[in-house]
């Protein structure tokens, strides 16, 4: 899609003077104030929300209380001193969670951090931001990157795709920002592109093929589980995700794929272990395989 966005866009600065729109918008921390308050910005009229970029606890709680997306956004980590929010990803689960990518300037040299609201009980570790530091804002190649590089929307989408419905499906994730305008609408086509390969996958054409070496596969992940020091009660889950290897034919496309993903990363795993292609293939087993999933989970447990 490169002839279609310029990713070698570069904003002048993440500082200095902006629009009121703009530094709403790179400041509020709640998605729906956020927007509301670009839009009365915009629009030259008094913000009918709060603008304070971050709410009380008790204000968090009554907002929410109207609705759980009114959370969305509202418990990210405040921002630093000189910190500025460069763009977001929104998610729509019930609490319309958000992911924030944020740079902050140090003398000569610009910071980045990725984060979301649930720091504190997973750790500030799980998102890297590349590059770290920089002396001049990011192109719209970079932050994509930033994006890609931790999976906030490709593996959100995968994670929770439903076969019933492409369209709620498609919706899952989306991309924001005030510096790089254009980062919507690349991520509005990406997702297109990813429903028209799900319509193909799901077509009449489609047809799941075991060739040899999935054979092999298959056969030492049955291998891998049978020889798992586990308990007696566990054998059960352990059974059955070695039946359905056996019995590819059975399942539906996705969980045939999901099967087969899981071999190709055992092959590659050190005894027991996965890597992150590895938790892909955990997240996208979960509707399927829900009590083998928590067990996998347990059995191989990233280094």
């Amino acid at each position: 899609m490169s002839d279609l966005f310029d990713l070698d866009f570069q904003p002048t600065t993440y500082w200095g003077p902006q629009s009121l729109s703009s530094y709403f918008g790179s400041h509020i921390t709640g998605e729906h104030r956020r927007l509301s308050a670009q839009c009365s910005a915009y629009n030259s009229s008094e913000p009918e929300l709060s603008v304070d970029p971050v709410l009380s606890n008790e204000e968090r709680i009554l907002w929410g209380r109207i609705h759980p997306h009114n959370m969305g956004g509202e418990y990210l980590p405040p921002l630093r001193s000189n910190e500025v929010e460069i763009a977001r990803v929104i998610l729509e689960t019930t609490t319309l969670d958000v992911i924030s990518i944020r740079a902050r300037k140090s003398g000569n040299r610009i910071y980045y951090r990725v984060v979301d609201e649930y720091m504190d009980q997973e750790g500030s570790d799980r998102f890297v931001a590349k590059p770290r530091w920089s002396k001049q804002p990011l192109t719209l190649r970079q932050v994509i990157s930033i994006i890609d590089d931790n999976g906030l929307i490709d593996e959100w989408r995968e994670e929770n795709f439903d076969v019933t419905d492409l369209d709620e499906s498609l919706n899952l994730a989306r991309a924001d920002s005030v510096f790089y305008p254009k980062i919507c609408g690349y991520y509005f086509l990406e997702n297109e592109n990813w429903r028209r390969e799900k319509q193909i996958l799901m077509g009449d054409e489609f047809r799941f093929a075991i060739t040899a070496k999935d054979n092999a596969w298959r056969r030492q992940v049955v291998e891998k589980l049978k020889n798992l020091d586990v308990e007696e009660f566990e054998k059960t889950a352990i059974n059955n995700v070695t039946s359905a290897f056996s019995k590819p034919s059975k399942l539906d496309w996705r969980t045939q794929q999901a099967l087969l993903k899981l071999a190709r990363n055992l092959e590659k795993a050190e005894a027991g272990r996965l890597g992150m292609e590895g938790k892909m293939f955990i997240s996208s087993m979960a509707k399927s395989f829900r009590q083998e999933v928590d067990l996998l989970r347990k059995l191989f447990k990233q280094a």
